[in-house]
């Protein structure tokens, strides 16, 4: 019911997402009302302005996945929603069935996509065949200019289609990015990739589930190396291939770098883990391998749940260095030991 001749007020909204973003910079907050935001071409809005260290420019659903996103046209490169300014926040969207490659898109730093459902990328009757070259996934970044983001607490699921190896779950291309409390059921390729200039990143606590390529696979350009990161207290269950895969000098012809930390996380899908490449001393430590015992494990569009059941292996069992303080439902974690997993507490 709204118009973009409006004054963009709550009592006279603006219609478009794209409007909001060519109107407003610096500390705004944009409240985004339920409803279903469809674009006939092109994406549903391209966030050039930037807000600033202290006060970041903020894109909030009123209401948790209320306000869908979606595009109808197949181009290969148009999101569902492009982050190309910094210091900016998208929160609480349903991103749904985007013909494009990708749901959400950083292209700028210190980006927050935070508490966001992303569904069904890629996938239906007439969507871009992405693939090598062209991959595509439910949150991705540019290589190399997607710096200092967070993604975190969000659900990703239905990405690509499982035989094809180049659409992720969550794709991270550069350095000094936080990945924490995600959900990530049933990707094409891995649930999680960092490639291309990935570094200094943090990736706990997430539970990455059903995919067709790889739980977490890491690896780098020629030139590059994935070095100095964390991938600690995440729980992988039901991929193909391998739950960690080091894609490294003998795998890809690239270099995995120094200064990695690999702890606590329950590898348990029958492709066990490849990590060959890791360079001498880097080795899984703590690690498990046994069945989390999720409540359900389904789609979470059929309802399934990803938390676990009381007496599973992976609660406590995490370490506590770069735990996030809450899990995805904001359950406060236990900061001595912590559960591995996106959920603190057992069902």
């Amino acid at each position: 019911g709204g118009s973009d001749s409006n004054a963009g007020t709550s009592s006279a909204p603006w219609a478009t997402i794209a409007h909001a973003a060519s109107s407003v910079s610096g500390c705004a907050l944009v409240l985004v009302d339920p409803g279903t935001f469809t674009v006939s071409s092109g994406r549903t809005a391209k966030i050039t302005n930037s807000g600033t260290s202290a006060c970041h420019t903020a894109y909030v659903a009123t209401a948790y996945a209320s306000s869908i996103l979606n595009t109808a046209s197949n181009n290969a490169n148009d999101p569902a929603i492009w982050i190309t300014g910094s210091y900016v926040d998208l929160v609480g969207f349903d991103i749904n069935n985007p013909m494009g490659c990708l749901g959400a898109y950083s292209d700028g730093s210190y980006v927050n996509i935070t508490y966001n459902r992303l569904h069904d990328v890629d996938n239906s009757s007439g969507a871009y065949a992405c693939g090598n070259g062209v991959g595509g996934g439910g949150i991705g970044g540019t290589v190399g200019a997607s710096n200092y983001n967070n993604w975190s607490y969000n659900i990703v699921w239905n990405v690509g289609t499982i035989g094809n190896h180049f659409t992720h779950g969550i794709y991270t291309t550069s350095a000094y990015n936080t990945i924490q409390n995600n959900v990530v059921y049933n990707a094409g390729g891995a649930c999680l990739q960092a490639y291309h200039q990935p570094s200094n990143d943090v990736i706990t606590n997430n539970t990455l589930v059903g995919c067709g390529y790889n739980g977490f696979l890491f690896g780098a350009d020629s030139g590059y190396a994935y070095s100095n990161s964390v991938f600690s207290n995440n729980a992988m269950y039901g991929n193909s291939g391998s739950d960690i895969n080091a894609c490294g000098a003998s795998g890809c012809g690239v270099a995995i770098g120094s200064g990695n930390t690999f702890s606590n996380n329950d590898t348990a899908s029958s492709g066990g883990n490849n990590i060959g490449d890791l360079p001498s001393g880097e080795s899984l430590v703590n690690n498990i391998t046994t069945n989390p015992n999720f409540v359900d494990v389904a789609s979470p569009a059929s309802g399934g749940n990803f938390a676990v059941n009381s007496g599973s292996p992976v609660l406590t069992m995490g370490a506590s260095k770069n735990a996030p303080a809450t899990d995805i439902l904001g359950v406060t974690r236990n900061t001595a030991d912590p559960s591995i997993g996106a959920y603190e507490a057992a069902n």
